[in-house]
């Protein structure tokens, strides 16, 4: 008697896969954010300018962002514009906006890790990329 393959070996929920889907088909492309500290050392300030990994999805339909921010347990935000992205009756009141989930830093990272095998080699390739360029130590200027 033949066995039974398991149609989902690593026991994805519903939200990752979802989360995975969104992040191939709606999400920019793996990107690098700048951060920059201000740090005082013997009487002198010093910069600090950090490059970290960031993913964002953005979209017209809140709902379809809740169950990425249900596994990343990060927040929707508005971001609002000046001219309409949106029709009124997804983003009110006069549509000049759209709904934005972003990941920065070492969630984005562990994120991407977590969903790696229903990701995109394509996708993941850009990931690894931007994963070299970011880096994790800080520059000073």
């Amino acid at each position: 008697m033949p066995r039974k393959h398991s149609r989902n070996p690593n026991q994805f929920t519903t939200d990752q896969i979802r989360t995975a889907d969104l992040l191939i088909t709606e999400g920019t492309k793996p990107h690098c954010a700048i951060h920059i500290s201000t740090k005082k050392y013997k009487g002198k300030r010093y910069r600090y300018v950090y490059l970290r990994p960031r993913i964002a999805v953005r979209m017209c339909d809140r709902p379809a962002l809740e169950p990425m921010e249900r596994f990343t347990k990060s927040k929707i935000h508005k971001a609002t514009a000046r001219n309409i992205l949106c029709p009124p009756e997804d983003f009110p009141p006069h549509g000049k906006g759209i709904w934005s989930i972003e990941l920065v830093g070492n969630k984005a990272l562990n994120t991407v890790e977590t969903l790696r095998p229903l990701l995109t080699p394509k996708y993941l390739k850009a990931h690894q990329q931007t994963k070299q360029k970011c880096g994790h130590k800080p520059r000073i200027r």
